[in-house]
């Protein structure tokens, strides 16, 4: 999935939703080359039972759902897979938003 507007464009996994391009069109350049560095989001998990190292990523969060939306791409996590390969009922939601003349985006994750 991509978002782009005439001077930036974000491109995004499909099976992972991780951010794995950023292409500056004015200068013809191209960021992140290893795509597998790309997470979109790290989020600790804690409980009551166990504090340390509960945590999820969105590349092995699972498959997340894309809705492109005005000047932004809004991408959806339901019920994510802990780093252990545990289930949750946590669901994330990042939107990133790309106005017509700005030469960077804007995150936001909501848990």
């Amino acid at each position: 999935m991509r978002i782009a507007n005439k001077q930036v464009a974000f491109t995004f996994d499909p099976k992972t939703g991780s951010l794995v391009q950023i292409e500056d069109l004015r200068a013809r350049k191209r960021h992140l080359s290893d795509p597998a560095g790309g997470r979109l989001f790290r989020i600790v998990v804690p409980d009551d039972a166990k504090w340390l190292d509960r945590h999820a990523e969105s590349h092995t969060a699972g498959q997340p759902k894309f809705k492109s939306v005005s000047g932004a791409l809004r991408i959806t996590y339901s019920n994510i897979r802990l780093a252990d390969g545990s289930p949750s009922d946590i669901g994330v939601e990042a939107l990133v938003s790309l106005p017509a003349e700005a030469d960077e985006a804007r995150f936001t994750i909501t848990v």
